[in-house]
């Protein structure tokens, strides 16, 4: 990941970009897309909610982690 932890505001910003993709994919299972549309949209919502779980697993080992959340 980085060499500091992400920070919630960083998070946050991933999560919602990952929120308008799900929103988007929802839109989508009524008006159509095509299957370009659907493969990007996935992947949008997939990576974003990946650069939030890698940072919470980063801070399982050395790496820097997600601020505020601790290991269990």
């Amino acid at each position: 990941m980085s060499e500091k932890p992400m920070t919630k505001t960083e998070a946050r910003a991933f999560i919602k970009r990952a929120r308008q993709a799900l929103s988007d994919l929802d839109y989508m299972l009524d008006n159509g897309g095509t299957a370009d549309d659907w493969t990007q949209t996935c992947y949008e919502a997939a990576g974003s909610v990946a650069h939030v779980q890698a940072a919470v697993e980063d801070g399982y080992g050395p790496g820097p982690g997600l601020n505020g959340i601790t290991p269990a």
